[in-house]
């Protein structure tokens, strides 16, 4: 069976993914001593560490799959134009986890 080689960068990625979550988990299990370290923390909360990494995850699919689009996109097809879209929302999504957009909105909406 042929094994497949993980890309540094991603791997890299799911590293940091489980260094976020064992923080998380060990701060709840010795009782969250101290408030700052728990904001800081929270995979729930927003303004902090996981919701700033989300933001640089989203943007670098932003970036690889406008690359893809850049690449493969042409004007002259407007078949290849929905290419383009996806690389937009990831960016959207990007800067909403980072401006955190959508709060605001449904606090307006209340």
């Amino acid at each position: 069976m042929r094994r497949v080689r993980i890309p540094p960068l991603i791997a890299l990625f799911f590293i940091v993914d489980g260094a976020l979550a064992l923080m998380y988990i060990a701060n709840y299990l010795i009782g969250q001593p101290y408030r700052p370290l728990n904001v800081f923390v929270d995979l729930d909360g927003e303004g902090n560490l996981p919701a700033w990494y989300s933001s640089i995850q989203w943007f670098s699919v932003a970036i690889l799959t406008g690359l893809f689009a850049y690449r493969n996109a042409s004007f002259s097809n407007k078949k290849s134009w929905s290419l383009v879209v996806l690389p937009l929302l990831f960016l959207m999504l990007s800067l909403d986890e980072a401006t955190e957009i959508h709060e605001f909105l449904g606090k307006m909406s209340d």
